[in-house]
């Protein structure tokens, strides 16, 4: 094929998450952002999922070795193919190839959240470094939270003459829903998200055990999974934790529907997709306080923020929560209003779209 097309989206990570959704969104709204191409990972839902909205779909190995010079040849082969006027690739992992291939075009870089803060010695340096190269190569930077940028800007990562932006994610506002009491008979809580290290789902676990009377619900799926299922089964809460594996945007939508309140373990975040989509949906959200999670919730107004990985602590939350219906309803009044506000597709749409106006123009 080669037909050309304005922007060439490239994201190492294809699995079920925020950051696959928010890519899906670009690729949704061409009419506003100009013609895709995307490479992703091989056989990932992002991949399948791309399928419904472009043509131009390629598919690599992202994650057989950072060393593995397929990733880099295929981006310099769609980009000759295809001729894109825009690369905007996601995340560092898809940054640093594209650094590899040498490819000309213009190029935005969306940092989804850093991840080499938490990495072990010497990886955080190197990881580190891959940051600093793929922001210096990049035309304009994109953060997702203001927390990012500042990371950046602390460790020296940006200079300041480089162009940024900071546009948070945002969601389709919909109707904002009516029945706001729980239909459960006993409280639900719902986790959200991968089986591993950096969302933290042991921790969710952990909380069940130390409310008795509350019963959850986790969806997801990745390394951790074994390890969540042992401790469920030590600390004997088969018949309190039902684990629903990975699930389609639209049956984890439903799933919000179904419980009482999101919890959220995350050890690092950039600005978590499934927060906005749960004060959307009307339910409240007891979380961890990290990356831009407090840009999105305002403790004790839109919902609770927990700065420790205490379980009694995100337990006392929940009982507030169960417990005062005027405090749940006045909190998932003022979340709907808050996310409305600030955190809409529409809103989110419009800001790349400018960026990449304004990249081309300059180029």
């Amino acid at each position: 094929m080669t037909a050309m097309v304005n922007v060439f989206q490239c994201v190492a990570d294809g699995g079920v998450g925020g950051g696959t959704t928010h890519v899906l969104q670009i690729l949704a709204n061409q009419e506003s952002l100009g013609s895709m191409a995307i490479l992703t990972d091989e056989r990932s839902y992002l991949a399948t999922e791309s399928r419904n909205f472009v043509s131009n779909v390629f598919e690599t190995g992202f994650f057989r070795s950072r060393l593995n010079s397929g990733p880099w040849k295929d981006i310099r082969a769609i980009c000759a193919t295809v001729s894109p006027k825009i690369a905007h690739v996601h995340g560092n992992r898809a940054g640093f190839q594209c650094l590899r291939s040498g490819i000309r075009i213009p190029m935005i870089y969306t940092v989804h959240g850093f991840h080499f803060p938490r990495k072990k010695f010497p990886f955080r340096i190197l990881a580190k470094q891959a940051e600093r190269l793929v922001i210096q190569r990049a035309n304009h930077v994109i953060f997702v939270a203001k927390h990012d940028l500042e990371l950046a800007t602390s460790e020296r990562l940006i200079s300041t003459s480089k162009r940024y932006s900071v546009i948070y994610n945002g969601i389709p506002v919909g109707e904002k829903r009516l029945d706001l009491e729980s239909n459960n008979s006993v409280w639900r809580a719902g986790f959200v998200a991968r089986f591993v290290s950096q969302k933290n789902p042991e921790l969710f676990v952990r909380i069940v055990s130390q409310c008795p009377t509350l019963r959850a619900a986790m969806v997801g799926d990745g390394i951790h999974i074994e390890q969540v299922k042992l401790l469920i089964e030590n600390l004997q809460l088969q018949d309190r934790i039902e684990l629903l594996g990975a699930l389609s945007r639209e049956k984890v939508l439903a799933f919000l529907r179904s419980i009482d309140c999101l919890v959220m373990t995350s050890r690092w975040e950039g600005l978590p997709i499934i927060i906005l989509e749960a004060m959307r949906e009307g339910v409240p959200i007891v979380t961890t306080g990290v990356g831009g999670i407090p840009e999105i919730i305002e403790h004790g107004k839109t919902g609770f923020i927990v700065q420790s990985e205490n379980p009694l602590e995100f337990v006392r939350y929940i009982e507030m929560l169960a417990s005062d219906s005027g405090l749940r309803k006045q909190i998932q009044i003022n979340a709907y209003c808050r996310f409305k506000s600030l955190f809409s597709e529409e809103e989110m749409i419009s800001k790349i779209a400018a960026v990449y106006r304004e990249t081309v123009r300059i180029d």
